[in-house]
């Protein structure tokens, strides 16, 4: 099923961590949880929209520009979740072969 919580400190003081993506489905980002990562910038860090952290989770990482934020992948429509595009009308030139 994956991962639903990252621990407290479960990576603090991984100084060689770059980018980190939390996938849909992790309910709980702890304490400290990425504190002290000092490589890893704030524009390297993709979440899902309202993913619940502490608010210590990533302190004292790199400061350099602001987390990906991203949609729920139950938010996100698919090709197939859009309406067929249907022509209603198709004018082709008159010196056309078909």
């Amino acid at each position: 099923a994956g991962v639903a919580v990252i621990g407290p400190k479960a990576f603090y003081g991984c100084v060689a961590l770059t980018e980190v993506f939390i996938p849909d489905g992790v309910d709980d980002i702890g304490t400290q949880a990425f504190a002290s990562c000092f490589a890893l910038p704030m524009s390297g860090v993709s979440i899902v929209e309202g993913q619940p952290m502490a608010d210590d989770a990533f302190a004292d990482c790199a400061d350099s520009g602001e987390m990906n934020v991203r949609k729920p992948e139950a938010e996100i429509a698919t090709a197939t979740d859009l309406p067929a595009a249907t022509p209603t009308d198709l004018a082709l030139p008159t010196d056309t072969d078909l």
